[in-house]
């Protein structure tokens, strides 16, 4: 599609009621990122909206389906709105609308959209005590991939950008992991590689009926996460960016890592978050030196 094409296209009425519904769902979720978002240009701005959009609607259906045969359904929806709209520009709802335009512009990979879709389908069947291998795959899809996608976005697309996507995708991840632990547990989920609940004596290896809320408020919890938090930690340490926004999403949540190893989950019903003062600071910092 020409440059005037698709100007023609996003001045469309139908591109612009589908930007602003789109927009109002990233809004709406209240999530660390739109704050990370609103420091990129419009056009940026307006096709990260569509990729967390895309990523808030495939992960509501893993997580809200009332049965996983319905989510797999809902999946198997999405991979087709997918490969039709790299195929044959097919456009089927606001988000496809929205994404359309960033897929040509900046090069996503259906694969990498594909890959968000596959991994919420591992987490629609209720992922409990993964061994390692499992759960880098599943931060492979759920996070990398997207981090791809965002990387994309920002105007890099070369070996160092996509190491740092590799990287930050499973930083993130297993940051969320090591934040939601009781919330998850509650929607029957443990991300917890099994690895390291055996090498505590949380788990047998052998043992394949786990009871989840045991495993969660065993005393020796603590340590399985301040591994595993380790790991996250080397991840980020492996991340280097000049990009703005995105070195603004790793201050946050690496500064959520820093809480939760400080606090050593003690408390793990507690959902650990940044101050609205804390963000605004970290955000000042973030963008007044270089990394």
């Amino acid at each position: 599609m020409s440059s005037m094409v698709m100007s023609d296209y996003k001045n469309s009425p139908a591109y612009k009621s589908a930007a602003e519904a789109v927009i109002k769902r990233v809004k709406s979720a209240k999530t660390s990122f739109e704050l990370g978002l609103r420091i990129l240009p419009k056009e940026k701005r307006i096709a990260m909206y569509a990729l967390y959009a895309f990523c808030r609607e495939v992960d509501d259906i893993a997580d809200d389906s009332p049965s996983s045969e319905i989510a797999k359904k809902g999946l198997a929806e999405w991979q087709n709105k997918i490969e039709k709209l790299f195929g044959n520009n097919e456009i089927q709802d606001d988000i496809c609308a929205v994404l359309y335009p960033a897929i040509l512009e900046h090069g996503l990979q259906k694969q990498d959209l594909l890959d968000v879709i596959d991994g919420m389908e591992m987490d629609s069947v209720a992922i409990v005590a993964p061994d390692m291998k499992t759960l880098d795959e599943y931060c492979d899809k759920v996070a990398s991939a997207v981090g791809r996608s965002f990387i994309r976005i920002c105007g890099d697309s070369d070996e160092a950008a996509m190491k740092t996507a590799y990287h930050l995708g499973r930083a993130f991840q297993l940051t969320n992991i090591l934040r939601d632990i009781y919330e998850d547990a509650q929607r029957g989920r443990l991300y917890l590689p099994r690895e390291l609940l055996v090498k505590h004596n949380i788990l047998k290896p052998e043992e394949q009926h786990i009871d989840i809320q045991k495993v969660i408020f065993n005393p020796k919890l603590p340590y399985v996460c301040k591994e595993l938090s380790d790991i996250a930690e080397h991840h980020y340490e492996m991340t280097k960016t000049s990009q703005k926004s995105i070195r603004l999403m790793k201050t946050f949540y690496r500064n959520i890592l820093y809480q939760l190893r400080q606090k050593n989950w003690q408390d793990i019903t507690k959902k650990e978050s940044l101050s609205k003062m804390k963000k605004i600071k970290l955000l000042i910092m973030t963008l007044t030196r270089t990394e």
